[in-house]
């Protein structure tokens, strides 16, 4: 037995589980349908009975009504006058073989040929026989069949079920005569299948794209892991290097290369902190950096208030005057001159 045949099999046993289910839960909302005097009488099964209508033959149900009834299962209880009954007596452990038994006798119990007669049956212990079934058989025309079914058509109704009940015992379950389950139960059968295959590539087709997502979010984030996890070595090394020199000179040539440039000190860095410092008032004429140590020279209209903002730049540190501050009786300015160490700063590509 190849693949195919037992996929098809297991859709087969899934698509009747639905079939099932589904003729289960509409069971559970039947509306029995009487005929009466030429009108159509509604009522609910197995419910609180709120449900009582009554119209006419041939005309269609009101909106509220239609709306209820689209989704129930309907029966149609048809009159014991207008269809045939017989009993026949068989041991009761032929139960399970009924259905065959009664086919091969429908000839004879039938007054009509078996291409123009349903049938349906239904079984009950004999009283008076504990060991024998009594077999009620309940025999119509195709025809009135088929007439029932373009009444409640015509009134909006799609008929389910036909059943009979005997006005002798009202009581017991209803004989069951004509079922559009059994009489389409290939065309149902196969839009199941067709259901629940559809439900089933689905449910493959998402698994496998939650499934790559999975896959790719989890590659993703690993490479984002990897790529903090060199960026951290790096910058641990280069925390290193700025402490020790024996660390720069273990690194190899392209990161000692890098390593020295960011943590040398840099008069392009200098001006840069100057820039940002100096108030628009003060103006530079000389400027000297040697070995982190810088002097600077200028012109300011109040020389006293340089010293803060250097401080806090963030660049310099342990600013201060190096000689005295003189002013100009021509132009009214001070001359000031300043020293300050500046500070080893890191500078990363791309932060």
């Amino acid at each position: 037995m190849n693949v195919a045949t037992l996929i098809t099999r297991w859709l087969d046993v899934l698509a009747a589980l639905l079939l099932e289910c589904w003729s289960r839960w509409r069971a559970r909302q039947s509306i029995v349908v009487m005929r009466d005097n030429g009108r159509l009488t509604l009522r609910q099964r197995h419910r609180d009975g709120k449900l009582g209508a009554i119209t006419p033959i041939g005309s269609g149900l009101p909106g509220e009504l239609a709306k209820t009834v689209k989704q129930a299962f309907v029966v149609f209880e048809m009159p014991e006058q207008e269809v045939v009954l017989r009993t026949i007596k068989v041991p009761a452990q032929a139960r399970e073989y009924l259905s065959g038994i009664v086919r091969n006798q429908i000839d004879r119990l039938s007054p009509w040929p078996p291409q123009d007669a349903i049938y349906g049956f239904e079984a009950h212990p004999n009283v008076s026989d504990p060991g024998s079934l009594d077999v009620q058989i309940s025999v119509a025309p195709r025809s009135a069949v088929e007439n029932t079914r373009d009444e409640l058509r015509a009134a909006g109704l799609q008929l389910d079920q036909i059943t009979v009940r005997k006005t002798a015992a009202p009581e017991r379950p209803p004989i069951p005569l004509w079922s559009r389950e059994a009489s389409d139960s290939g065309q149902q059968l196969r839009t199941a299948r067709f259901a629940a295959g559809g439900a089933l590539a689905a449910t493959v087709v998402l698994s496998a794209a939650i499934s790559t997502w999975a896959l790719w979010s989890a590659t993703s984030m690993a490479g984002n892991l990897d790529e903090t996890t060199t960026r951290s070595r790096t910058l641990q090394r280069l925390l290193q290097v700025g402490r020790s020199p024996q660390a720069l000179a273990a690194l190899p040539l392209p990161e000692r290369a890098w390593a020295f440039k960011e943590t040398s000190y840099s008069a392009v860095f200098a001006l840069e902190g100057l820039s940002r410092a100096l108030p628009d008032t003060a103006y530079l004429t000389d400027f000297r950096l040697e070995k982190g140590l810088l002097r600077i020279t200028g012109l300011t209209s109040d020389a006293p208030a340089l010293i803060a903002p250097l401080e806090q730049s963030g660049h310099f540190a342990n600013v201060r005057f190096s000689a005295a501050t003189t002013r100009s009786a021509e132009s009214g300015l001070f001359t000031f001159n300043i020293e300050a160490n500046q500070e080893r700063r890191l500078n990363f590509a791309g932060k």
